[in-house]
């Protein structure tokens, strides 16, 4: 990930995120949730299985994607300790949700970065990544420094959007975007991760009501 002509050392992984990290953390020392949530829980399960991936790949885009997937998880954590509203927590997030969404669309749009200095892979690769199996199928990277890290965050901030009750139209287009951008990330774990996070809300869904298929005149229901 670090370009040839630099050395720099670990100072490459300190991003933004990294710094505010850092300044909060001496805000949370005294600080306690006032209780855990289901979510802070799955969080913690969804960041171990990421980390098992790395024994079955352990590949350095891998270890880069966890470390990044930590940091994420981390900010959400202190952000709960310091922000007593859960709601301020959701806004933030999908806030940043939105902008990344909207950047990687743009990204696709344009086939290549837009070369803003937010997007770390104008360093890495200012060409931008493609797919292995098509150079022309261009993979979207948002400001992170290559697509499966920012198909990680996608997916990380997806539920926040998802479960997230308001009347605002643009919310509700977002929750359509954020899946077409991953879409574009061409991450096939990204993919097999977020079709079975539809399947089980459809489960879960439909579970004990019987999800009708189809109608055969009058009575007769085809029922799961």
């Amino acid at each position: 990930m670090e370009p040839k002509g630099f050395n720099l050392g670990l100072g490459f992984m300190i991003s933004p995120m990294t710094i505010l990290l850092a300044s909060l953390l001496p805000l949370s020392v005294n600080n306690r949730p006032k209780k855990i949530s289901k979510s802070d829980i799955l969080l913690i399960i969804f960041l171990l299985l990421s980390t098992l991936s790395f024994l079955i790949f352990p590949y350095e885009n891998t270890l880069y994607g966890i470390l990044s997937l930590a940091e994420i998880i981390a900010l959400y954590y202190l952000l709960r300790i310091n922000i007593s509203e859960d709601n301020h927590i959701c806004q933030i997030f999908i806030s940043i949700l939105m902008f990344q969404t909207g950047l990687g669309l743009i990204q696709n749009i344009l086939g290549r970065p837009i070369g803003i200095l937010a997007e770390s892979i104008n360093i890495t690769n200012p060409e931008g990544y493609t797919a292995s199996e098509d150079i022309n199928l261009f993979r979207i990277t948002g400001t992170f420094g290559h697509p499966n890290f920012y198909a990680s965050f996608l997916l990380v901030l997806y539920p926040f959007l998802f479960f997230y009750k308001s009347n605002n139209k643009i919310i509700g287009v977002f929750k359509y975007l954020v899946p077409v951008a991953i879409v574009f990330t061409y991450s096939r774990v990204a993919w097999v991760i977020f079709a079975l996070f539809i399947v089980y809300q459809l489960f879960e869904k439909y579970k004990g009501k019987g999800f009708c298929l189809f109608k055969i005149e009058k009575k007769k229901l085809f029922v799961i």
